[in-house]
């Protein structure tokens, strides 16, 4: 959380962290946010539990790449992708959209799922 900067009681005055981007941007706090959400993705913190990356997305695995990217979507970043948003994340596995969910493309999951939480969307309020 340090490395975030939202080290729990860090704050020194009592109405906690700032709410507002500029306090919290910057290239660091971004970078290491992204590495986090890759430790957390690949289960690298064991105090913590987890689900797996190929399993964000529930039980019912979506039939196509797109559905797919769209359940991981709504899951990690509460919002649906545009067209050409889908595209970029769906060019990991190097897939189109109507493809078909296979070991192949659920072996990109993980890179998928990290793409996203590095994505712009990840960062809206």
């Amino acid at each position: 959380m340090a490395e975030l900067g939202q080290f729990p009681t860090g704050m020194p005055t009592p109405n906690g962290y700032p709410d507002v981007f500029v306090a919290w941007t910057s290239a660091g706090t971004m970078i290491n946010g992204w590495n986090e959400a890759a430790t957390l993705i690949g289960g690298g913190r064991p105090e913590f539990s987890y689900t797996k990356a190929d399993k964000l997305v529930g039980s019912s695995v979506p039939a196509t790449a797109g559905a797919y990217v769209d359940a991981l979507a709504k899951r990690l970043v509460h919002q649906t992708l545009s067209t050409g948003q889908k595209a970029l994340i769906l060019g990991i596995p190097g897939v189109s959209a109507t493809a078909k969910v296979d070991a192949k493309f659920l072996a990109a999951v993980p890179a998928m799922a990290r793409a996203l939480l590095a994505s712009p969307q990840h960062h809206l309020r």
